[in-house]
């Protein structure tokens, strides 16, 4: 094939027309010395590239990891085409030139050449991880004048770009107007409901009930592995138990069973709705070649949070045993959970790239338990950096300053929380009953059963008082009298989630 393409290029002279083929050939062949020679060959004949000719060649530099000769290619031709564009903005993307996809594009259009369906996933990408969903707009105005809003991968991408951009309505409105829609479009939103439920309670049941109208007999669309992965952390969320596993259940139906990033989605789940046998179990059906490092983390975290600190550091062995280097956040759960905080954050400080906020998140979670005030301030000031709009952050640091009576820094971090404007986010519990989740947030009277639940917990105290138990009011932040301490407690979400179970649960359930 190849002696074929390159056969015309032993005429004398050969004709620019002969090289388009060959390049495009070499691309994603990773022949890289071949086509610079091509390259060569044309250069010493005299021949210039035209747009055409050059749109093959930057595909097939940028397909060789070559990105800078790609650039000067580009930047070389002086009558560009939409096809060259499109090439030169598919590199970009593909080595994340966010900012220079977004400038080569307005560029394009500026000179009056038109995108089309290949052209804007590339650029909306690019407007998703720079969130500028000004620029994505702009790009879905054009694509409606031409028609192309509704093409699958330009539907589809227009819908990844809004979800990641925050802005959920319109993902849904689009979605909803998609005349039609694959699985992609799905999981598009579907991961947008759960992105945006970190932050808003209640989205992790929608992006629930997105994967039950995917599961109806009418839907043309059935989940994928991807989905499966996707929609499991809203069970986890949701300490959907029941849900979880009837998701299990589909997996295995439909051959997905023994996938080994659906199994480690699956222990993930198991471990955070507290079935750690069920946990434990997905990760011993993982082949051992599939048990990548997220997996091994998994299931270490499960074991620490389940207080088994022998069987966190027996599977962290096993793991080296098995080739599988550790990062940081393996050890963060190791050292952390341990108490060892100091050689926690020695570790944290000394890697070559800026800790995460899961990392720090650990650390001061950890910092939290062990009561380590120092290491917590450290982390904390770390997380208001990265995570500035994470309410949670400042309640944990000032709930430690309250913990040893320094309410001058209690102040000082609300005076903080209100004048970066973060709003703290409610508290609030889940319960599965009959397999639905009720949702309770502290304090709340909006539920049916509002009134019951309130007379048990009212009823609740002097009973379990008089059984010997004493109160706990270390935790509440206020600075207020024991008595309004108590009635925090008494009102917490995970107090009236347990109330409501108690009431609608036969005696010896285990909520």
């Amino acid at each position: 094939m190849l002696q074929t393409l390159l056969h015309p290029l032993t005429e004398n002279p050969p004709h620019i027309s002969s090289y388009p083929s060959i390049f495009q050939f070499l691309t994603g062949q990773n022949f890289i010395k071949l086509g610079q020679q091509v390259h060569s060959h044309m250069v010493l004949r005299g021949l210039q590239p035209n747009a055409f000719v050059a749109s093959k060649m930057v595909a097939m530099y940028a397909s060789a990891g070559d990105v800078n000769s790609a650039i000067v290619l580009f930047d070389s031709i002086t009558s560009p085409s939409s096809l060259l564009y499109n090439s030169i903005i598919r590199a970009y993307t593909w080595y994340g030139f966010c900012e220079r996809t977004s400038r080569t594009y307005l560029g394009m259009h500026l000179l009056g050449l038109k995108g089309d369906c290949f052209i804007y996933p590339f650029v909306l990408k690019s407007c998703a991880d720079l969130a500028y969903v000004g620029l994505g707009k702009c790009v879905h105005g054009l694509s409606l004048r031409t028609g192309l809003e509704f093409d699958m991968y330009v539907g589809t991408s227009l819908i990844d770009m809004y979800v990641k951009c925050g802005e959920l309505s319109d993902a849904h409105k689009l979605f909803n107007e998609m005349p039609v829609r694959d699985v992609s479009s799905w999981n598009a939103l579907i991961a947008g409901h759960m992105k945006d439920s970190k932050i808003s309670n209640g989205l992790a049941d929608r992006a629930l009930g997105l994967f039950d109208e995917m599961l109806q007999e009418d839907s043309e669309v059935k989940p994928n592995w991807v989905t499966i992965m996707i929609v499991l952390p809203a069970c986890a969320h949701s300490a959907a138990l029941e849900c979880g596993r009837q998701i299990h259940n589909y997996a295995s139906e439909i051959g997905l069973g023994f996938h080994s990033s659906v199994e480690t989605a699956l222990a993930a789940m198991y471990a955070r709705c507290g079935s750690f046998v069920d946990a434990q179990s997905c990760f011993d059906r993982i082949r051992q070649h599939g048990k990548s490092l997220v997996t091994w983390n998994t299931v270490i975290s499960a074991y620490a949070s389940h207080g088994h600190g022998t069987e966190a550091v027996s599977t962290f062995e096993d793991m080296i045993r098995a080739g599988i280097l550790p990062d940081a956040i393996t050890f963060t759960d190791l050292l952390g959970r341990a108490g060892r905080l100091v050689e926690a954050y020695d570790l944290i400080s000394q890697m070559p790239m800026q800790a995460g906020p899961s990392i720090c998140c650990s650390v001061l979670a950890a910092s939290r338990s062990h009561q380590s005030l120092e290491i917590e301030e450290i982390a904390a000031r770390k997380l208001f950096v990265l995570e500035s709009d994470n309410s949670g952050n400042y309640v944990l640091l000032s709930n430690m300053y309250a913990d040893v009576g320094m309410w001058e820094e209690v102040n000082n971090l609300r005076t903080l929380l209100k004048l970066q404007c973060v709003k703290k986010s409610p508290g609030c519990s889940w319960i599965e009953i009959n397999g639905k989740a009720h949702l309770f947030l502290g304090g709340d009277l909006s539920h049916p059963q509002a009134k019951e639940i309130y007379m048990l917990l009212e009823a609740l105290p002097e009973k379990i008082k008089s059984a010997g138990y004493v109160p706990d009011t270390n935790a509440v932040l206020h600075d207020v009298s024991e008595e309004e301490k108590e009635h925090y407690l008494t009102t917490h979400s995970e107090k009236l989630a347990i109330a409501f179970g108690l009431l609608n649960t036969s005696h010896g359930t285990v909520l």
